[in-house]
């Protein structure tokens, strides 16, 4: 095979594929805008889940659509205390009765610990 054989052919740079016949999935435009007033519009699928927010393609800001809602806002985990967690799983009266139950056992501990020295 000579050397030549593949003369006139520029790999790499063309696909050798028709684009005739071919039909693209459906696209829609969504144009973003950072504070600073600057403007980005990018291409997304039909069924893709728009984002609200984009960054900006000129500066570090993000950049906001109208295309769709803004996300409500997502409320921070509320710390509960130790009483909280136990109201969660027992009633006002258990837990007093616990209570006494602790401090009659840590009374006798202590009375029998008195006596021993």
């Amino acid at each position: 095979m000579s050397s030549d054989s593949l003369r006139g052919s520029r790999l790499g740079t063309q696909s050798q594929e028709k684009t005739t016949g071919i039909s693209y999935s459906p696209r829609q435009n969504v144009k973003y805008v950072c504070p600073k007033g600057h403007t980005s519009e990018m291409i997304f699928s039909a069924e893709a889940e728009i984002p609200h927010t984009w960054q900006c393609k000129q500066c570090p800001e993000t950049a906001t659509t109208d295309a769709v809602e803004a996300p409500a806002q997502i409320v921070g985990h509320v710390t509960k205390t130790h009483l909280d967690q136990l109201l969660e799983r027992r009633s006002r009266d258990e837990l007093e009765e616990i209570l006494a139950e602790a401090l009659a056992d840590l009374k006798k501990r202590r009375a029998a610990a008195a006596k021993a020295s």
